[in-house]
């Protein structure tokens, strides 16, 4: 995928902008979210090893409730369940400012590092 100029600058005030409040406060407490995904593959997940830090090259939506982040998943799928500890700057319960406040959404901003506990 190549890079659009014109498209980037057009967008790039909304992600600056975006970016600077999902980081501009810690949590306030430990927070467990879910992310189901159609899309994360068997051969991505063997790909992924305990103790091993990774970036998450993009915007990751999770949910403080299981059952509302099970909802964007298919049977069967792979799922990830996130510890976000107290005063963590990367990550934002967006549940008040969304118009789907029911999903609990804790939104993570692009190459938040994440580590594999099990």
């Amino acid at each position: 995928m190549t890079d659009c100029d014109e498209k980037l600058r057009h967008w790039m005030p909304f992600i600056r902008a975006l970016n600077k409040s999902l980081t501009a406060w810690p949590t306030a407490w430990d927070m467990t979210t879910w992310r189901y995904s159609k899309k994360l593959t068997d051969d991505a997940v063997e790909s992924v090893f305990k103790g091993k830090t990774y970036r998450l090259g993009m915007y990751v939506a999770t949910s403080l409730d299981r059952d509302a982040a099970r909802d964007f998943g298919a049977p069967g799928c792979w799922h990830v369940r996130f510890h976000i500890p107290k005063g963590c700057y990367n990550a934002t319960d967006i549940s008040s400012s969304s118009n789907f406040g029911k999903e609990y959404e804790v939104l993570l901003p692009p190459y938040t590092a994440v580590q594999v506990v099990d």
